[in-house]
């Protein structure tokens, strides 16, 4: 079993490492070794929810709860992997944590701008990797993504905001999953979009399309993720 040894020196990993074959393997066998999955491809699909949670969420609220934006350029993002050594439980640590302000000009343009820079010059370059290394289909870990930003903006924002943020709210949601075009992902299509539906009801799951892998992972206890696709999932 590998084991990293640039982890042993530093408990950083920059984002730009990801995107290099060699180091992203290597950090993804230290982590399939901490939440005990059985394979490469179910490691990078974890490694996708927990890097869309600790990267992406942090970002867009920033821009839609504040009207300002982190420069999340791949170069200026870091991964600190804390104190405790048997868990993966990374936090996001910026070099330059200045903030850029929407003061002028059409707030469109603004955000594509920032919203580009996220995705289409960052994560995407990441997932790509993770497919390189491991084979790990591209469409599931977009939509691991896709369910971390379905849930900010359909559930934490909304939480406590002012009628005005409700409505940036809603317009920012909207530009994500209809308005935005792929170019800003380095997709083929808007890969928010795809797998985007109607909820029934406000307390209804939205079943995915793809199956995360989760309840092969040790930490699962052979548990399947609610809204799991798989039959035996649904039918219990």
């Amino acid at each position: 079993m590998k084991n990293s040894l640039m982890l042993k020196h530093s408990s950083t990993i920059s984002s730009i490492d990801w995107t290099d074959a060699s180091l992203c393997e290597e950090y993804l066998y230290y982590m399939k070794r901490l939440i005990q999955a059985p394979s490469l491809d179910v490691t990078a699909s974890q490694f996708a929810k927990s890097y869309a949670k600790v990267v992406v969420l942090p970002a867009l609220s920033k821009m839609t709860l504040e009207d300002k934006a982190y420069d999340m350029s791949i170069h200026n993002c870091q991964l600190t992997l804390g104190k405790n050594e048997a868990k993966w439980n990374p936090s996001l640590q910026l070099v330059n944590a200045q903030e850029d302000f929407h003061k002028k000009g059409p707030r469109e343009i603004w955000r594509e701008q920032a919203i580009a820079t996220l995705f289409r010059e960052h994560v995407n370059r990441i997932w790509y990797t993770l497919f390189d290394v491991t084979a790990v289909s591209r469409a599931l870990l977009w939509e691991n993504t896709a369910v971390r930003i379905f849930s900010l903006y359909e559930k934490k924002l909304m939480k406590h905001a002012t009628p005005e943020v409700k409505a940036r709210i809603e317009e920012d949601f909207q530009y994500l999953i209809h308005d935005a075009k792929s170019e800003v992902f380095g997709t083929k299509t808007n890969p928010l979009q795809l797998f985007y539906s109607t909820k029934q009801s406000e307390d209804s799951v939205r079943v995915r399309q793809t199956c995360c892998y989760y309840y092969q992972t040790g930490t699962s206890k052979g548990k399947f993720c609610g809204a799991c696709p798989k039959k035996e999932c649904n039918s219990k």
